[in-house]
């Protein structure tokens, strides 16, 4: 079964918080590069924010899921 858009998005965020030590500022910088190189995707209906505010959003739910530690 190929994996959902969702799991693409936590596998790199959490690549990235690793590369970055947790640093908000670079790694929602990297995230938002990423989906302009057309590496990350979001699931249909979460166009509303901007790369870098996706980002932080996903990053927050990450740390409050525990999913990102």
């Amino acid at each position: 079964m190929p994996a959902t858009a969702t799991e693409h998005q936590r596998e790199l965020m959490r690549t990235l918080h690793r590369l970055h030590d947790g640093d908000e500022v670079a790694i929602c910088a990297a995230y938002a590069q990423a989906e302009a190189d057309g590496r990350a995707f979001r699931k249909h209906g979460s166009f509303r924010l901007s790369s870098e505010d996706y980002a932080r959003a996903l990053l927050a739910d990450g740390r409050a899921k525990g999913w990102l530690k």
